[in-house]
């Protein structure tokens, strides 16, 4: 228990800091593409990213279904026997399925400018980009497999701390390729070469840690497959789900006006998609210990996890949204200009939608891990559906802000399903979510909404100055009322010893 509770406090401390490189790369890359590249190539970029993301329909779940049975494979005391024959079983599955999505985005490159509303010098640029990305979505199959097996076996601290020296090197490729004059090609060259580096550090690490661990192509267990691909094909409706309802947006909007629109909107959901993204962070660290709790039947300590999972991830997910919906013009208009940010009623979807996928990306991650799958893709491709039709009839009607807005709705059957499926797993009660977990934390949320309310009402000037000073004064209020209100008694008693460790 020890060693996996490290492991996870170690892969949640280096997640953090890894995102943060993360975060740093998308504020300084933002604004030089727009500003040496243009609103369209921006735009473009941002519609390739999620092109490529539709790959996940493509896995069939099979990603999923991997992670849970490497998760548990090495849980089994069998000298790697078990773990090795998932890993050789994950290898031919990527190699079926990375080839034949190679291919898809070379017929995609093909018609790009049935997709992309665009000059032809960005339209160009685009279809040289889906080509180097087609080619690069079939060579890397061979260590892409090592990134899971590493994540499988609760090494995440090596995880993100290779992720950190792939982020610094894309954030310099990117910004050498851009001033050099490639544009799109340039931030597609600067992913895979970071990529490349990686995957290989990542196999490196993998085989120095698991010597014995080591697969060839020469296994194969139908049966077992079959089991994978199984699991897979039962959870991949909600892959399909979460493409239909939050992986096309971009897609759309660019659809409907243009590559420039999609910068826009791009920009105006990136604080908040950064912010959700470091919130996932601390359930995501947890997710291969979670399995292995399952896999043992130690349902009781799974709970306890669950609670305060739960909890500390709404301490962030609450003030995040708060400070959305105060700071988000304020913040963009400060970083790349008023001209980039979409409105105040998407900035309100978006807060939403940070509090509903903060939940159901923890209760979706205990669903999995007790395998009962029962009519959850059937409900999130029906959910997604309305959600795709919704969004692109209110975003034609209305304009680009309601295509969230119907997102960010459509979203709340989830969160309730997903809610009643993890209660009845784990024995809990709506009154535990209540007074362990929600209450707590929005007491402890009020301090930042009375800051941000009089910041707002002083109404100053758009600048970086007033930006971080803001920024500080939140983080420092959070902080206080997260110890005093959203920590118990004795998680304040436990940080203040590792504090003092630390110091001395």
């Amino acid at each position: 228990m020890g060693s996996r509770t490290s492991k996870a406090m170690k892969g949640t401390a280096t997640s953090f800091l890894q995102y943060g490189v993360q975060i740093i790369l998308q504020i300084a890359l933002a604004p030089i593409v727009l500003k040496v590249a243009g609103q369209e190539t921006l735009g473009a970029y941002a519609i390739i990213m999620q092109i490529v993301g539709l790959g996940i329909l493509l896995d069939l779940g099979f990603s999923v279904a991997l992670s849970r049975y490497l998760s548990q494979a090495f849980g089994i005391n069998d000298n790697g026997a078990s773990f090795r024959e998932v890993f050789t079983l994950g290898r031919y599955f990527l190699l079926v399925s990375n080839f034949i999505f190679g291919l898809l985005i070379f017929v995609l490159a093909i018609n790009i400018s049935d997709v992309i509303s665009a000059n032809d010098s960005v339209l160009s640029q685009a279809r040289l980009a889906l080509y180097c990305l087609a080619a690069w979505t079939i060579v890397r199959t061979p260590i892409l497999i090592y990134q899971q097996a590493l994540i499988a076996t609760q090494n995440m601290a090596s995880v993100n701390l290779v992720a950190i020296f792939g982020n610094a090197s894309r954030l310099t490729l990117s910004l050498v390729l851009v001033y050099s004059g490639l544009g799109l090609v340039g931030l597609i060259l600067a992913i895979i070469c970071s990529e490349l580096f990686v995957f290989l550090l990542g196999m490196r690490i993998f085989n120095k840690l698991y010597p014995g661990y080591k697969s060839s192509w020469k296994v194969f267990n139908l049966e077992k497959l079959k089991d994978i691909v199984g699991f897979g094909l039962r959870y991949s409706g909600v892959n399909v789900a979460v493409i239909m309802s939050m992986g096309v947006d971009l897609i759309v909007v660019g659809t409907l006006y243009g590559a420039a629109a999609a910068s826009v909107y791009y920009i105006t959901k990136m604080p908040a998609f950064l912010a959700l993204q470091l919130i996932f962070k601390l359930s995501d660290n947890a997710g291969p210990a979670a399995n292995e709790l399952i896999a043992k039947g130690n349902f009781e300590a799974l709970r306890n996890a669950y609670i305060k999972l739960l909890r500390y991830s709404m301490l962030l997910a609450l003030p995040v949204a708060v400070g959305i919906i105060g700071l988000n013009e304020f913040l963009i208009s400060t970083w790349v200009g008023h001209q980039q940010y979409a409105g105040i009623i998407m900035t309100v979807a978006l807060a939403s939608l940070v509090i509903s996928q903060t939940v159901n990306h923890i209760n979706a991650m205990i669903t999995v891990a007790s395998g009962n799958m029962h009519w959850w893709s059937t409900m999130s491709i029906i959910s997604a559906a309305l959600t795709l039709i919704l969004a692109y009839g209110a975003g034609k009607e209305w304009g680009i802000q309601f295509i969230m807005v119907m997102i960010a709705v459509m979203d709340l059957p989830i969160l309730v399903f997903l809610f009643y499926r993890s209660l009845n797993s784990l024995n809990l009660s709506s009154y535990n979510l209540w007074s362990e977990i929600f209450l707590p934390c929005i007491a402890a949320t009020v301090p930042l909404v009375v800051l941000i309310t009089c910041f707002n009402w002083l109404n100053p000037k758009f600048s970086w100055l007033n930006l971080i000073l803001i920024v500080v004064s939140l983080a420092i209020i959070w902080l206080i009322s997260t110890y005093t209100i959203g920590l118990k008694p004795n998680e304040r008693k436990i940080l203040k010893l590792k504090c003092l460790n630390y110091l001395s």
